[in-house]
């Protein structure tokens, strides 16, 4: 009877592949899972951080209804006033294009002379982004120039408004956020193809036994590549459907449509890794496959032999980055420097990976023969299998270092960067609230220190100086009030230690307890009777805050006995007891500059009901007002502290002042006022590396006290010829200590602008420490799914142990028990590599990083971790670990009570 030949049953590609994925949907769905948190957050992180970065700019632009908001040109108003505004607004959109908004507006009286046409600048709304601001500063720095060479000029323009200087401050801060912003991202990016990799050479092993089947019954290669890439691209289809669609439903849940507009400018970046990740999914799964087929021993062999060398290769590329990286200009933007900014890191992070794998071998080899003397089961059997499935547990090694170092680089540079940023602002800034009062009234200082939120305030006062040709600033504060107002940054500024270097003796004389008034007396000789009465006497005084101030006195003249008798009284102002009287100053009268006066036997007294004791002698010189060759004295000092050659006080100067007029500890300095007739003479105290209110540019500190009591000297007594007087300064600040949020009521309190601490560039260029902090625990998502997959597919591929294991006595329980130990050792081992590798490359790469992103820096940062990003980083991994040794101890029950695990075995 013939026979029929046996025909194979046809079996459809679309058949094949759902048989495939339903025999690994663990795997296929952990590797999807990855895929899609690394989409949603490739997609997520730069949208945010450019939400976030744009948020800031908006608020660090000052409201446009302010002077500060805009930028106005002003000139004549020409005959043709369209022409005129066609050439104005064709010179700015030139310029700004678009990223403004023009309004032209006429000032002052119509048809006079002061008359001015206007085109006001504001910032359209839609520029006010991180590459908007940088136009904006680059376009109205130039507007005021261009339109004084156009046509629209008329006889020249006046600029006014801040807005210009204000988007510089702000496009500083972004320019440093863009410098750092795409490090965190690469690290990430490295991570989740990193984490595919892996999990894609876990499926491509896991289809070794089916791969050899295949083949066997007539499968080809290009057959089963085929199938592959249709298994890839349904994996990483519906990976990156489900991270688009979670980024885009966070992002319209968070900001609306203005937020899923900022999803669409990242889809370069998510497009170019999609499809590494896809390739790195198709090429490691059929790399695994033939590996575990045994049909690429050979190539294993080699790949195995050059790992090592690859391993070597990638620290030493790694170390060259950080060197580079640490050799950098601050600043920089060139190609190289942004390069080596984001590579640095990167490849420091992969070097501290492989570093760890390397490590792990003998680690685990060591603990295993260690173990291996006890006598029993475990921990010996825990620690040997770790050591024999070396390939599989180094990939949890390298997946937890890499996210630990990174969460340590993360809280590393948050934390440097907010201290640097913290530090400069503090020291340029000096105290955390500055009220632009001028001059001071004495009774300012009481009213902001009892202004709600302010805890401590003092008189300052603060000038442009010049000295040797060295333009700087000399800031001048009560030595006794530092403590309390000026910040204190460890290292760098001590405000007791700088307090005692300034401090001198007090020159001036205290009034007495109880007086309510001063009095002076002296007698008057002229040939013009009215001269005398015209004559203007004020007393400068001080009182216990350290306010200077200048009290007129109203003056009277008696004759009695043949002579002129003058009298002026005053009484002494509001303000803290007790008074010092600094100076006494007098002058001729208006309308009589040529009249001759000879003033003597003057006296100061304090008044109190009625009764009067003397407090100041004044010297018994004579003040000649009318001088030799017809020189008037319009006003002089008759009696001063500081005598007629007052003293050099005490200066605390910074180094940078110090290296540019080559001065030493000791040296004497005249530092001259800038636009000012006044001289400080001062000795050098100390030199420090900054000084509040000036940083670690070119600075002088003294005390206000010393500088008033100082600042005047008795003149043209005796007909010494000189009709120039000096008076003692006034402070023009009121510095105080307290919360920021306090500005609001003390500038009310003193109707006066206040300053913050608070700087718009570093809020902008801050919010790239968010996005370090999201990334870090981003990137511990990815790995805790690749984990989890890991640790699920080591218990299926050991499912033949387990009745092995029973037999001889070991419970289902406690082999899990033991597979969780191992899970366990393993990762908190990565977690020690991960940090000490973190650790070392923060040293290296964060400080200068940090400097780098810290616009108009003052301070080289200091080394600083925060543990937020760690924390959270390592409770993400720990909650997957959890899950994985909880799925392991299920399975490797379930299987203990199979009677067909062998079918499971591999």
């Amino acid at each position: 009877m013939p026979t029929t030949p046996l025909r194979r049953p046809a079996v459809s590609a679309g058949h094949l592949v759902r048989a495939r994925l339903r025999s690994r949907v663990g795997l296929a769905a952990s590797i999807a899972a990855a895929i899609a948190v690394a989409v949603g957050l490739l997609c997520g992180l730069p949208a945010a951080a450019a939400m976030a970065s744009a948020a800031s700019i908006r608020s660090a632009i000052p409201d446009a209804q302010s002077p500060a908001g805009w930028l106005q040109v002003h000139t004549r108003p020409a005959t043709d006033a369209a022409a005129q505004d066609d050439a104005a607004r064709k010179v700015i959109a030139d310029l700004l294009a678009d990223d403004v908004r023009i309004e032209t507006v006429r000032v002052g009286d119509p048809g006079s002379d002061f008359e001015r046409v206007a085109w006001r600048l504001t910032p359209a709304p839609e520029a006010l982004n991180a590459d908007g601001v940088e136009r904006l500063a680059r376009g109205l720095a130039r507007v005021p120039e261009s339109i004084r060479e156009s046509d629209a000029a008329e006889g020249g323009i006046v600029a006014s408004g801040g807005l210009a200087d204000a988007v510089e401050d702000v496009s500083a801060g972004a320019i440093a956020a863009a410098a750092i912003t795409p490090v965190p991202i690469v690290i990430l990016t490295v991570l989740a193809w990193f984490a595919v990799l892996q999990l894609a050479r876990l499926l491509g092993a896991a289809r070794g036994r089916e791969t050899r089947v295949l083949v066997a019954r007539g499968l080809s290669a290009r057959q089963d590549a085929a199938l592959a890439a249709i298994e890839t691209v349904v994996v990483v289809t519906a990976g990156t459907a489900t991270g688009v669609v979670g980024a885009v439903v966070a992002a319209g849940t968070a900001w609306g449509p203005v937020g899923i507009g900022a999803l669409t400018r990242s889809w370069p970046l998510v497009v170019v890794s999609v499809i590494v990740l896809a390739a790195t999914l198709l090429v490691s799964q059929l790399r695994g496959a033939k590996v575990a087929s045994g049909a690429d021993s050979v190539a294993g062999r080699i790949a195995r032999a050059a790992s090592p060398g690859v391993a070597v290769l990638l620290v030493l590329v790694g170390a060259v980055l950080v060197w580079q990286a640490s050799q950098l200009a601050t600043g920089a933007r060139d190609p190289w420097s942004v390069a080596v900014t984001v590579l640095a890191p990167t490849v420091g992070i992969a070097a501290v990976a492989v570093l760890a794998v390397l490590l792990f071998a003998p680690l685990s080899a060591l603990v295993a023969r260690a173990a291996a003397a006890g006598a029993g089961i475990a921990p010996a059997f825990p620690a040997r299998q770790v050591a024999r499935r070396l390939r599989s547990f180094t990939v949890a090694v390298a997946l937890v270092s890499i996210v630990v170092a990174g969460a340590v680089l993360a809280g590393a540079y948050g934390a440097t960067w907010s201290a640097a940023s913290a530090q400069s602002q503090q020291v340029t800034a000096g105290a955390a609230l500055r009220a632009a009062v001028d001059p001071v009234s004495p009774g300012d200082v009481a009213t902001a220190g009892d202004t709600v939120g302010v805890t401590d305030a003092a008189p300052a006062w603060s000038a442009a100086v010049v000295a040797g040709g060295v333009a700087g600033t000399l800031v001048a504060l009560p030595p006794d009030s530092m403590p309390g107002v000026l910040f204190a940054v460890p290292g760098v500024m001590d405000p007791v230690n700088l307090a005692a270097e300034i401090a001198a003796p007090r020159l001036a004389v205290e009034v007495p307890d109880g007086a309510t008034g001063l009095r002076f007396e002296a007698r008057v000789s002229t040939p013009e009777p009215a001269a005398a009465g015209a004559m203007e006497v004020q007393v400068w005084l001080d009182d216990s805050a350290g306010v200077p101030v200048a009290v007129p006195l109203d003056v009277s003249v008696a004759e009695a006995d043949g002579a002129l008798s003058l009298t002026a009284d005053a009484e002494l102002p509001a303000g803290e007891e007790p008074w010092r009287i600094v100076a006494v100053e007098i002058g001729q009268g208006r309308g009589w500059p040529g009249a001759e006066l000879v003033v003597t036997g003057m006296r100061m007294l304090s008044t109190d009901d009625g009764e009067s004791e003397l407090v100041a002698p004044v010297p018994n010189a004579r003040l000649h007002t009318a001088l030799p060759g017809g020189a008037a004295v319009r006003s002089a000092m008759v009696w001063a502290a500081g005598g007629a050659t007052p003293p050099r006080i005490p200066a605390v100067v910074t180094t940078v002042f110090a290296d540019e007029l080559g001065l030493a500890v000791g040296d004497d300095v005249d530092v001259r006022v800038d636009g000012g007739g006044r001289t400080v003479a001062a000795t050098v105290a100390s030199i420090v590396t900054a000084l509040p209110g000036t940083g670690t540019g070119a600075g002088v500190l003294v005390s206000l006290d010393a500088a008033v009591d100082a600042a005047s000297a008795t003149s043209a007594l005796d007909g010494a010829a000189t009709d120039e007087v000096v008076t003692p300064p006034l402070a023009n600040e009121v510095w105080a200590a307290g919360d920021e949020s306090a500005a609001a009521a003390l500038g009310r309190a003193l109707d006066a602008p206040v300053a913050t601490v608070g700087s718009p560039a570093s809020a902008v260029a801050g919010e790239v420490v968010t996005l370090w902090d999201a990334a870090a625990v981003g990137g511990a998502l990815l790995a805790g799914v690749a984990l989890i997959a890991l640790l699920a597919a080591l218990t299926a591929q050991r499912a033949g142990e387990v009745l092995v294991l029973r037999a001889l006595g070991i419970p289902p329980t406690a082999q899990a028990r033991m597979r969780g130990i191992e899970a366990v050792v393993v990762v908190m081992l990565g977690v020690v590599l991960g940090a000490a590798g973190g650790v070392s490359l923060a040293a290296l790469l964060v400080p200068r990083m940090a400097e780098r992103a810290v616009p108009d820096v003052q301070l080289p940062p200091t080394l600083s971790f925060s543990p937020w990003p760690i924390v959270l980083a390592l409770a993400v991994v720990g909650v997957a670990l959890a899950v994985a040794v909880l799925g392991s101890w299920l399975a490797v029950r379930r299987q203990g009570s199979s009677t067909r695990i062998e079918e499971a075995a591999p």
